[in-house]
Formats: structure tokens, C-alpha cells, sequence
């Protein structure tokens, strides 16, 4: 701003009014060289900053988004783990099967009522169902046997018990 009043309200306006600089009559040319040299890095300091700055924008979107597809695939490898972890209960027996099938739609349901995503519903309804994991290394001579086991049986039986105490 060139100016031949040089106050503080004249200076205040012009700087409100959008002036990066401000000068008075009569110019002294070497202030004047100076002032536009000034100006000139500074043209080239906001140049280089927005361009940063536009930088720093898509560096961090590509961070984002690389992130967010992690956590997406890292969601999927999750629930294709649980749903291949209670297949391993269909080849065990129809009944244990059947028990987890229930204990994983009572948790659904169950967190559903008390207004949890349905997307947390659903991963709740798949893990319950690994409560009885301990089973999967009990014999099936013991884990099926239809009368009272004996006492090493049930010993058996507990230890596998206690590891699905151990995983909860």
C-alpha cells in the first residue's frame, strides 16, 4: 500500500483492506527494493507452504486410507478365523454343534437388546460359540460317552474345562 498518511488508523485500514505492505510518500527507492525483495520471498515462503501443505493433505489421505483397508482386511481374516474355528464343532457331534449354534444366537440377541451395532452383534455371535473350544481336544470316547465318567475321565473332561476358562 503506497500511501501519503502514515498513522496507525491509515495503516490499520489498509491492512484490514488486505495490504501485505505499507509505505509512504515520498519513496526512498532502496526501501523500496528491500520492501519488494521482501515481498518476493515471501510469495515464494506461501508458494512452498501451500505446497507442503497439499503434500502433508495427500500423504495423509493415502495414510488413511491405507489404514482403514488394513483394519477392513484385519475384520475379515477375524471373522473368517471365528467361522472356521466353529466348523471345527459341526465335526465333533450334531449336539455340540447345536449348542454353540444357540449360545452364539442367544448373544446376538441378547446384545442386540441392549442396542450394541448390529455389526458387534453379529462378531459376538460368532465368537460365543468358543466357549466349548476346551472340547475340541477332548476325546470323543469321553466328550460322547453317554453313562457318568469315570474319575480320570472327568479330570479330562475338567482340564479342557479349565482351558476354556483360561481363553475367556
Amino acid at each position: 500500500m503506497l500511501t501519503a498518511y502514515g498513522d496507525e488508523e491509515t495503516m490499520k485500514q489498509c491492512a484490514e483492506a488486505g495490504a501485505d505492505d505499507f509505505l509512504v510518500k515520498p519513496i526512498d527507492m532502496t526501501t523500496l527494493k528491500i520492501r519488494i525483495e521482501l515481498a518476493k520471498r515471501a510469495k515464494f515462503f506461501y508458494a512452498f507452504r501451500e505446497s507442503f501443505l497439499e503434500s502433508l493433505k495427500t500423504s495423509y489421505k493415502i495414510a488413511e486410507e491405507s489404514i482403514n483397508k488394513l483394519l477392513q482386511e484385519n475384520k475379515e481374516l477375524t471373522m473368517e478365523l471365528l467361522e472356521r474355528i466353529n466348523l471345527l464343532a459341526e465335526f465333533r457331534d450334531d449336539e455340540t454343534h447345536e449348542h454353540t449354534i444357540r449360545v452364539g444366537n442367544i448373544a446376538y440377541e441378547f446384545a442386540n437388546a441392549l442396542g450394541f451395532s448390529p455389526e458387534y452383534c453379529y462378531s459376538l455371535k460368532l465368537a460365543a460359540p468358543l466357549h466349548d473350544i476346551g472340547k475340541v481336544g477332548i476325546p470323543d470316547s469321553i466328550l460322547l460317552k453317554p453313562g457318568k465318567l469315570t474319575a480320570e475321565e472327568f479330570e479330562i473332561m475338567k482340564n479342557g474345562m479349565e482351558r476354556d476358562t483360561l481363553m475367556a
